[in-house]
């Protein structure tokens, strides 16, 4: 720090930028509108993945897993593992009661 501040220069214009190089355009009565999307990009960002439904028995909605069990693991070798279907397919579960909606690990 002391040595930065022992030999540090002074420049009186810095940075040196061509004026042909900075154009403005002079903005006069602005008004914000917000962002329009265009259909394209809507069809683009949409997925051909539905879930599936689950099993009452299904590692997502289980309130304690039992041993040997687990949600989600990860390996090297096969990547992201799962025993629930929706899991494995990358999408949220959806189910149809929301208590159990409420419990699921995957929503």
């Amino acid at each position: 720090m002391k040595y930065e501040v022992q030999y540090k220069t002074t420049v009186t214009k810095w940075p040196i930028v061509p004026s042909s190089f900075r154009e403005y355009e002079e903005i006069d009565m602005y008004v914000p509108t917000p962002p329009q999307r265009v259909p394209m990009i809507n069809e683009r960002l949409q997925s051909l993945k539905r879930p599936v439904d689950c099993g009452d028995n299904c590692v997502c909605c289980l309130k304690e897993l039992p041993e040997g069990k687990s949600f989600c693991s990860f390996s090297l070798l096969n990547g992201w593992e799962s025993e629930c279907p929706n899991r494995v397919q990358k999408v949220e579960c959806q189910h149809k009661d929301p208590e159990k909606q409420k419990i699921c690990r995957n929503s």
